[in-house]
């Protein structure tokens, strides 16, 4: 049977080499993978085979003044641009220091309370938490590898990301990813079993 496309949760350590792989197989099957592989590291080891390769990432926030004022506070401080992940942890520590300050208390039970009654504005956008802890408002899009560089899709891949957490909500899911890329780590090790992997996921 033809697949269609390869839906990747991981990060780009294990991405890169998976694509390249596939590629010297002569397999052309495209690959869609989480904010880990949207990575210039990524690109830089896959070369001329991440062509066509997709990755799901926030929405261009970069005209929002938390955005600004995040980057801006990195480059004065370090001098250089913010690299892989920084908006995302800012965004996390800014939603945790709101919830100590809206708990009242460091204890993990209040501030899980608090972070689920909360809005917190980031440079992503503005971030809750629903009750199964997962973040909310948080808009994505998917980028596509081409001429060596990631681009914004167009309002296809808009669509076609709706569609993803519509009917793919177990998988494009945070916990989801973290799960897999635990699982493949342990497949890359030896403890677990590739075969065995594949059939939980396609069960």
């Amino acid at each position: 049977a033809t697949v269609p496309v390869l839906i990747f949760g991981g990060y780009q350590n294990t991405a890169s080499k998976l694509v390249q792989q596939m590629r010297r197989d002569r397999v052309k099957t495209p690959l869609i993978g989480p904010d880990g592989v949207k990575d210039e590291t990524f690109l830089k080891m896959t070369g001329k085979d991440s062509e066509g390769v997709m990755a799901s990432y926030p929405k261009d926030t970069s005209t929002l003044a938390m955005y600004k004022h995040a980057r801006e506070a990195h480059v004065k401080q370090f001098g250089s641009e913010p690299g892989f992940g920084y908006y995302n942890a800012y965004a996390a520590t800014q939603a945790l220091i709101k919830a100590i300050e809206v708990a009242g208390s460091t204890e993990t039970d209040k501030i899980m309370a608090a972070l689920k009654s909360t809005e917190v504005d980031t440079p992503l956008g503005k971030m809750a938490f629903n009750k199964a802890g997962d973040a909310t408002g948080l808009g994505l899009s998917v980028y596509v590898v081409k001429d060596g560089k990631y681009l914004h899709t167009t309002p296809l891949g808009e669509v076609v990301t709706t569609l993803m957490k519509d009917k793919f909500h177990d998988i494009v899911d945070y916990a989801f990813t973290a799960d897999m890329e635990s699982r493949l780590d342990k497949v890359e090790s030896g403890e677990e079993n590739w075969k065995k992997v594949l059939g939980d996921f396609y069960q």
